[in-house]
């Protein structure tokens, strides 16, 4: 089934990160673009203003000029509009096959991994940019420096984050795959570690070029060994190794090596070791396509970050509140150091949310011992994500594990989110540093404890 430059298409849960990215590019290459969604929202507002007709609300009515139509992994079968398309037989993809679509002709890189993608697609959008190769790029989050997490380039390269959650990763034609990390996540899709790790295996083996491959993760190594890869990182082994490393509360500085000869030195204006090795992947990379280095450092130098990435929120209490949406133990570990490095020694407080309780089952004494990063932990009840509550799985486990690190009257369990906003205010003290850390609506918790505030003056 292909996509056809006259197709009307029409997107259900247009307001997802996911969808509203394909929407956006299908749109600037000229499609007729509607959608819908069950709620309003900022991302909604933003399409809306491109010209992309929105209607709230799910209803057959509202495909009936569409010759495609496209959803995402959250609809299900029995949404009115994908049950009237398939009744209609209009054409219907899902997220995955739409995305594919878009990618042919092009030179596509990829960058997929347990965590880290987004941070890492939108750093090599940005050099690819900086490089003047004006890419088409999808990104699950928005690129401070572009105002979009996505946009349709003139030229042959595309930069796509290829999500692992439901196999989208092995879909999308790969010129170039990038691999971050590897670690057990997701395994109520593939039901084994043994199953995700074979999938990023033929997503290594499916990159037409030798694939970039994180050469300080032990996972992404092991599943790329018998296929043609470069790697990158601190290790002595790595075939781009970062060397000379300085780091500030404001960034960082670096330089890349490949055998003993430094390609090029970089500066950072964003924290973290993570990062660090992000930028590394995305100059490894670039090398590979035969860009210029030089211009992509230029390019990175003035990367600022992405939403929801420790990103300033801003403060109270005379705190610095920042925001991540780290959900993994690595991914809370990293977060955890960034926060240390810009504290410079200020007490930091980390405010949980678990994201699923699949995940929570699997990880909770992990996630409880990544929170000990901090000097303060703070965990509420589990965001479902829209699944199904497991009996006897809560956020609690993992306020228990971090008790074993922190200690008794360093870990607050707090299960009521409406409540989370009032105990928060509460434990903060003039001159911490608090980062909220979750996949769910903990990012909405400073806006709250700000109207908290408010209500009490």
């Amino acid at each position: 089934m292909e996509l056809k430059s006259t197709d009307g298409v029409h997107i259900i849960g247009i307001g997802g990160a996911g969808m509203s990215a394909l929407a956006t590019i299908l749109h600037q290459r000229g499609y007729r673009v509607t959608g819908s969604d069950l709620k309003a929202s900022v991302v909604i507002e933003k399409l809306v203003a491109l010209g992309i007709e929105v209607s709230i609300g799910h209803d057959v009515e509202n495909i009936r000029s569409a010759d495609l139509v496209a959803y995402s992994s959250a609809v299900r079968e029995t949404n009115p509009e994908l049950k009237g398309a398939r009744e209609s037989r209009k054409k219907v993809m899902d997220r995955a096959d739409l995305l594919a679509e878009l990618c042919r002709g092009l030179k596509v890189v990829t960058i997929s991994g347990t965590h880290g993608k987004t941070t890492t697609t939108s750093m090599m959008s940005l050099a690819l940019l900086g490089a003047g190769l004006d890419p088409t790029f999808v990104v699950g989050g928005e690129l401070n420096e572009v105002g979009s997490g996505a946009r349709a380039g003139s030229s042959e390269f595309m930069v796509v984050e290829a999500d692992e959650s439901d196999g989208t990763h092995l879909r999308i034609p790969c010129y170039l795959a990038i691999l971050t990390n590897v670690e057990p996540d997701h395994l109520d899709y593939y039901g084994s570690l043994e199953n995700l790790e074979l999938a990023f295996s033929r997503y290594v083996a499916g990159s037409e070029l030798p694939a970039v491959v994180c050469a300080d993760d032990g996972g992404a190594m092991r599943v790329a060994m018998g296929s043609p890869f470069f790697s990158y990182g601190f290790s002595p082994k790595a075939d781009f190794r970062i060397d000379e490393l300085e780091l500030f509360e404001d960034g960082s500085r670096f330089s890349l090596f490949r055998a003993e000869q430094r390609l090029v030195q970089l500066r950072l204006a964003i924290p973290g070791r993570h990062n660090v090795l992000n930028a590394s992947g995305v100059l490894a990379a670039a090398s590979l396509l035969g860009v210029s280095l030089e211009s992509v450092a230029v390019a990175l130098s003035r990367f600022t970050g992405v939403a929801r990435r420790f990103q300033p929120k801003g403060s109270f209490n005379s705190a610095p509140f920042y925001d991540d949406y780290a959900h993994l133990p690595s991914e809370i570990s990293v977060t955890l150091q960034s926060a240390r490095q810009v504290g410079g020694g200020r007490r930091v407080v980390a405010v949980f949310q678990p994201h699923r309780y699949s995940r929570t089952k699997e990880l909770a004494y992990q996630l409880g011992k990544a929170l000990a990063g901090s000097d303060f932990a703070i965990v509420t009840d589990v965001y479902s994500a829209g699944e199904t509550a497991i009996p006897g799985i809560s956020g609690l486990a993992v306020a228990e594990a971090a008790k074993e690190f922190l200690g008794d009257d360093r870990v607050l369990y707090q299960p009521s989110r409406s409540e989370l906003a009032n105990s928060v205010a509460k434990i903060v003290r003039p001159n911490d540093l608090v980062v909220t850390l979750g996949a769910g609506d903990i990012t909405a918790l400073y806006w709250e404890i700000k109207e908290h505030q408010s209500a009490k003056e």
